[in-house]
């Protein structure tokens, strides 16, 4: 399948027992995104600037929540990906594994949060969303996906609280 134009990135749903491989192909080349830069990305020697300059490509990797992962499995590791590279991820979802909703996203540091922002997320769906509780089933009761990226709230007096 393919995530082209989609916000956020697609439903991924994978039932315990089964395995997920997801092609992962970066098309981040020819960005015209004012506010996507990276000071990590400026040039070996060169200073930091205050503002860098947009970057105009950018490495990318996928990171799953839920999922244990081994970190000897190569294909599987948090290595960033190059503007135009491509990687398999294989996930075997053990048996075991709790039906409900997880999420995935791009998990590059120092950029992860503006390519969370810019819909590079989605929900990765293991078996039933709904925890495969009985009472939902019996009752009928609907059931609607999302994630909520933020835990972050305010009060009526406009005081933040976590």
């Amino acid at each position: 399948m393919s995530g082209d134009n989609i916000y956020p990135a697609p439903t991924l749903q994978v039932y315990p027992g089964q395995t997920l491989i997801v092609h992962f192909n970066n098309g981040l080349s020819g960005l015209t995104i004012g506010d996507y830069y990276n000071p990590a990305y400026t040039p070996k020697g060169q200073a930091i600037p205050i503002y860098p300059a947009p970057m105009k490509s950018s490495p990318i990797n996928l990171h799953v929540h839920g999922v244990h992962v081994s970190p000897r499995q190569r294909r599987q590791r948090a290595a960033r990906h190059r503007a135009r590279m491509s990687n398999t991820y294989v996930y075997h979802v053990p048996t075991s594994m709790p039906q409900g909703a997880y999420w995935y996203h791009s998990h590059l540091h120092t950029v992860t949060a503006s390519q969370t922002y810019y819909g590079l997320a989605g929900l990765l769906a293991i078996g039933r969303v709904d925890g495969n509780l009985p009472v939902v089933t019996a009752k009928h009761v609907p059931i609607r996906n999302f994630i909520l990226q933020y835990n972050d709230v305010f009060d009526r007096a406009d005081v933040w609280r976590r």
